[in-house]
């Protein structure tokens, strides 16, 4: 079903780690375990106190969102069930409802006893980020830095986890740490709290080489396929709003592009579901943009592969591409043609600064006719329960191009990051929408004057 991989929150890729735990842990188990957990925190409490905290779990019944607010944590065990709870109560009911077909990323948080230690931190500092973003305008500001608190607090713990992991040779490159490593990375992104992601995948890079390679890695843990496949997306679509010299990886990409069309048919990818070809071209642009900082390239050629990539990417058909669908066929079309659109206005705008892909009068009017149908069709995505999880990229690609437009369409743009942050509970879209202002407010056009600092709008 299109060779793709819509929202996610840094925990759909516990996945891997989940598959491995025992059949007679399940569910029943774990809400045994949460409950026993509730009750170690009430039964901390003086008896003076219990009286309040009974009413904060009767409100806790009512919306499970005041659990994290309203209950006093006694101890790390007890935030990190309830941090599950949130999760398997809020996040992932309301993930699963906007999914157009099943898919490897998106599941329950159970046996929580068997999930590495990091891991378990991160799941705390995601249920706290996710829950704070949504209830930033409600809460007192008591609440908020108490929450901010408890959210460094419990990073802190799984940055302490994750260097014991990787300090030992026997745990430095385990499947564990791999997973943990790739979970931390994708929190860091939802937070935004500090910008250094591009460290992490770095060391993800190193621990890949320690095995052996990619290839080494999936034929000896196919179960870690889905977290490779997170892996690549971050670092690809990370390199498309990175400076062209400041790319990470952009040669080996190019190089394992058979590798990478088998991990990207594992399933669609709930916040990138690009059709892969579109993907795979992607990886071509980032390369060519890399090597246009490569003095000792001729240009010539350079610029005959950039032609030969941009007729690539005008022959795709998003009607062919979905043409096998059977499910939501009208909304996989307006996905199709909304990547397919901003993959070529990547192409243009990325590398118009560096040679031409086609003659100026030729790239005015494909760039008029790819740009006018991404607003256009945006603007009915973002509308949709099951599609405006997965259109950040596409919106900062526009959003690039509305340097260009007119007033209303920069503030139609404008108006969507907030909402985005608000429904992904993430702060990745306000960061977005910083970069963009930023960089609309200069004057200046061209895709390498907006991002002129590695970032990755993706999770």
């Amino acid at each position: 079903m299109l060779g793709m991989s819509a929202p996610s929150t840094g925990l759909q890729l516990l996945a891997p780690c989940l598959q491995q735990v025992p059949h007679g842990w399940d569910r029943v188990s774990w809400r045994k375990d949460l409950t026993a957990s509730k009750d170690r925190a009430i039964n901390s409490k003086d008896e003076t106190d219990q009286g309040d905290n009974n009413q904060s779990l009767i409100r806790v019944e009512r919306n499970n969102i005041e659990i994290i607010t309203h209950l006093e944590l006694r101890s790390e065990t007890c935030d990190i069930a309830q941090a599950a709870h949130y999760y398997n109560s809020q996040v992932y009911p309301d993930l699963l409802s906007s999914q157009l077909a099943p898919n490897p990323f998106i599941v329950p948080l159970f046996a929580l006893h068997l999930i590495p230690t990091s891991i378990r931190h991160s799941l705390v500092t995601t249920a706290l980020s996710g829950h704070l973003f949504r209830s930033q305008q409600s809460a007192s500001q008591d609440s908020l830095t108490e929450n901010w608190s408890r959210l460094h607090r419990h990073r802190g713990v799984a940055i302490r986890a994750l260097n014991e992991e990787i300090g030992k040779e026997s745990t430095r490159s385990s499947d564990a740490t791999i997973t943990s490593v790739l979970t931390f990375l994708i929190v860091e992104l939802q937070q935004s709290i500090s910008p250094n992601w591009q460290h992490h995948v770095n060391g993800m890079m190193a621990m890949i080489r320690l095995r052996g390679g990619l290839k080494k890695i999936v034929d000896s843990a196919p179960y870690l396929k889905p977290s490779l496949l997170s892996f690549i997306i971050i670092g690809v679509i990370g390199n498309t709003t990175s400076p062209p010299s400041a790319q990470i990886a952009a040669t080996l990409h190019l190089c394992t592009t058979n590798l990478i069309s088998e991990l990207y048919r594992v399933g669609y990818y709930p916040s990138f579901p690009c059709p892969l070809p579109l993907f795979l071209d992607i990886i071509r642009i980032n390369h060519l943009r890399l090597q246009s900082t490569e003095p000792l390239l001729l240009n010539e050629t350079i610029q005959f592969s950039a032609n030969e990539l941009l007729e690539r990417i005008n022959a795709f058909s998003p009607e062919q591409s979905v043409k096998s669908i059977t499910s939501f066929y009208d909304e996989w079309l307006l996905i199709a043609r909304i990547y397919h659109s901003a993959v070529a206005l990547y192409c243009l705008s990325s590398l118009q600064s560096h040679f031409m892909p086609l003659s100026a009068s030729q790239s005015h009017t494909t760039r008029a006719a790819h740009s006018g149908r991404l607003f256009r069709l945006l603007e009915e995505a973002l509308a949709s329960p099951w599609l405006k999880k997965c259109m950040m990229w596409p919106l900062v690609v526009a959003a690039v191009e509305a340097a260009n437009s007119t007033d209303f369409v920069r503030g139609s743009i404008s108006k969507q990051w907030s909402d985005m942050s608000r429904d992904q509970r993430t702060s990745l879209p306000l960061v977005a929408q910083a970069v963009i202002e930023r960089f609309w407010a200069s004057g200046k056009t061209g895709w390498d004057a907006c991002f002129e600092r590695p970032y990755a709008f993706v999770i």
